[in-house]
């Protein structure tokens, strides 16, 4: 069974734990100071030159007391200290300013941050203060209409503190942050798509309409340039690869320094099935350039995600905890945490990490990724209620037909079927078609099996793991299934090929 299992950039070859049981599963951007005020959340990734910034005095010791968070049943303290500590932790990042954020020490603290989140479902009202050693308040925000991005909200928040108290942020890039086919990859409406259902086009022609209108701002090729990426990973063709190409080169002129064509280049390296490589372009990314902790946490997410795909899982499991150790308030770092624990055999803080992630956003993604981690340990019920909600919540193929495999391997083959055939009703999916496979495979349905391996790469399964996946194990005598393997490996090699030629002027 193979599943996406995430909230964060994630082609193919991220979509998945390698571990033979279970695989699977932009922020936004201040163009101009007045897209923001459109309600542009902006993450910040910090390079280039320092402006002139006041250097204060004294060294702060700052409590981020875990936010009262009203309206949320389960998981409450969660988002509270997530959302208290990621804020804490982009005033700590800001240069030449000396403060340390407290973890509990309030006999130590010269400042405290606070605040109250009114949840309902996906939306909710957030009012944050800092105050002094005697208690005064020396910044507070008004009530804000908040969504489910607490990453982005909390570097945002971050950047207004340390304006609000005299300090002043570096240059910096956009920060692209949490993505996931059919989440949001961008707030404002300039450039708002869902990466699903034919939209990748949609999103694609609203970036380049972007560019034509801030030709000289980098972000603009910044985010036309990530649209062109995942047209091409959704669909590899040359065409998709020679405009991205283009993009790139121009982002090149308008801002040399610019660290995005090097995470393009990694997220390409990483679907194309060369994850060493992505591997080193993001280490580059982390030693080369000076980051925001929220942008620092998504390159550490990303690159352990590409450990797991070579097989290390303790530098993965190292970098997803230093991603959440920075980030605390970004679901996909807890997402890429469950990943590596459960590759490392930790199985019960992989369930403990989605968890964190549902707490945070309850996306079908998440309570996925909670079934996977339940699965692995054997423990059956719970995996089946997480799957369960996933597939009723996200009314995916791909849930849906991971609800099967999971009944069936539970022994419940009546319900399996019923799963099964629902997952079928809905839109195909290659991820949706493959898992299909593996409940007909394991259900010695070798005819049915083979059909929708066949409808997988028919919408685009691109991935080696199906040479050794043991959902398959009883098909691989047959002929038609190696062949099917065959076509699997030519695609591969044909994305491989293609993105050898994305970075032709570097060396």
């Amino acid at each position: 069974m193979k599943s996406l299992g995430g909230d964060e950039p994630d082609p193919q070859q991220d979509r998945q734990q390698q571990d033979g049981v279970s695989h699977g599963s932009l922020h936004h951007l201040n163009i101009l100071r007045s897209l923001a005020l459109l309600g542009l959340t902006v993450v910040l990734a910090c390079s280039g030159p320092s402006p002139t910034e006041e250097t204060r005095p004294e060294s702060w010791i700052l409590l981020a007391e875990p936010f009262d968070v009203r309206g949320q049943s389960e998981g409450a303290d969660i988002v509270g200290a997530a959302l208290s500590r990621s804020i804490a932790s982009g005033l700590e990042g800001v240069r030449n300013f000396d403060a340390t954020v407290s973890n509990g020490d309030a006999a130590r603290a010269t400042h405290r941050l606070s605040g109250t989140l009114e949840r309902e479902s996906d939306a909710g009202r957030l009012q944050v203060e800092l105050r002094d050693s005697s208690g005064a308040v020396i910044w507070e925000s008004g009530p804000r209409e908040v969504g489910t991005d607490f990453s982005g909200m909390a570097s945002a928040l971050a950047q207004e503190i340390a304006e609000g108290i005299g300090l002043v942020y570096p240059s910096r890039y956009p920060y692209i942050d949490d993505f996931a086919p059919g989440e949001r990859m961008a707030a404002s409406p300039l450039f708002v798509g869902l990466v699903e259902a034919g939209s990748v086009g949609r999103t694609v022609e609203e970036n380049a309409e972007l560019v034509g209108t801030f030709s000289d701002d980098p972000a603009a090729h910044v985010f036309h340039a990530w649209a062109l990426m995942l047209a091409w990973d959704s669909a590899p063709n040359e065409n998709t690869l020679a405009q991205l190409r283009e993009r790139l080169i121009e982002l090149d002129h308008v801002d040399p320094a610019s660290p995005y064509d090097d995470m393009i280049r990694a997220y390409i390296y990483r679907s194309s099935g060369e994850p060493g490589q992505a591997r080193v372009v993001y280490s580059w990314v982390l030693d080369g350039t000076e980051l925001t902790p929220a942008a620092r946490a998504w390159a550490l997410r990303q690159r352990a995600l590409a450990s797991l795909q070579v097989g290390d899982a303790e530098s993965a499991r190292r970098d997803a905890q230093n991603a959440v150790d920075l980030d605390p308030s970004g679901a996909g770092n807890h997402i890429a945490l469950s990943k590596a624990h459960e590759a490392a055999g930790t199985l019960d803080e992989a369930a403990g990490a989605a968890r964190h992630a549902l707490a945070l956003a309850s996306h079908w993604r998440h309570h996925q990724r909670l079934g996977l981690a339940y699965l692995r340990a054997g423990r059956f019920a719970p995996a089946i209620d997480a799957m369960r909600a996933a597939c009723d919540l996200g009314q995916s193929q791909e849930a849906c037909a991971n609800l099967s495999v999971t009944l069936g391997l539970a022994g419940n083959s009546t319900d399996a079927r019923v799963a099964a055939e629902y997952a079928e009703s809905l839109s195909g999916t290659a991820w949706g078609a493959y898992n299909l496979a593996c409940y007909h495979a394991r259900a010695g349905e070798a005819a049915a099996a083979l059909s929708k391996l066949r409808r997988a790469v028919e919408l685009g399964y691109a991935d080696a793991l199906v040479t050794t996946d043991p959902d398959l194990d009883s098909l691989r005598s047959l002929q038609e299934f190696q062949d099917v393997a065959m076509a699997i490996e030519e695609r591969i090699t044909s994305r491989r090929r293609q993105s050898s030629s994305i970075f032709p002027w570097q060396s």
